[in-house]
């Protein structure tokens, strides 16, 4: 059974989080404008370094919940964010567990985030909405739509891993030397 100050701790990220998650704080990722860069993941990143993996997987699935009931573009919009969001926390755990190295940290929490968004998108698009790409030639006729779709948000998530982890980890490191 979770104790009390952990559940309090937990919710109290969660609440956070979908807080910054539901404010309009959020930028257009001007290559794929569906794709937004938010600080809603911060608090999590956080709650990993602080007190380890397992009450940040609970927080991200708590706010995968929230998303699904608040959130936009329901079921595929939360289902995405909390994979990107469980894979990045579980790259960046396992990197502080096994290097104690913020580096290490980030390069794992990267490209895990980056290898499960990838896989994740290419099943969306190749079997579930195969038609999302036909809007892409107009704006990017350099690569195969797919491609395409998939390289660009290899960099979205590249770029959404700095504004999550980096925020995080300068807090926790500062807090914990106070």
């Amino acid at each position: 059974m979770i104790e009390k100050k952990r559940l309090a701790l937990v919710t109290t990220v969660v609440a956070a989080s979908a807080v910054l998650e539901l404010l309009p704080l959020k930028l257009f990722f001007p290559l794929l404008p569906y794709l937004t860069f938010d600080i809603g993941e911060v608090p999590i990143f956080f709650l990993v370094f602080y007190d380890g993996i397992t009450d940040g997987a609970i927080a991200s699935i708590l706010l995968t919940v929230l998303l699904f009931i608040f959130g936009t573009f329901v079921p595929i919009g939360p289902l995405l964010k909390g994979a990107a969001v469980i894979s990045g926390i579980i790259g960046a755990w396992a990197g502080m567990k096994v290097r104690r190295s913020a580096y290490i940290s980030f390069v794992l929490s990267t490209l895990l985030r980056v290898i499960a968004m990838t896989a994740f998108n290419y099943v969306l698009i190749e079997y579930f909405v195969p038609g999302f790409l036909l809007f892409l030639p107009k704006y990017i006729n350099f690569m195969s739509p797919i491609v395409a779709v998939i390289v660009l948000t290899a960099f979205f998530n590249i770029l959404q891993n700095i504004i999550s982890f980096v925020p995080a980890y300068a807090a926790w490191a500062r807090f914990r030397t106070t």
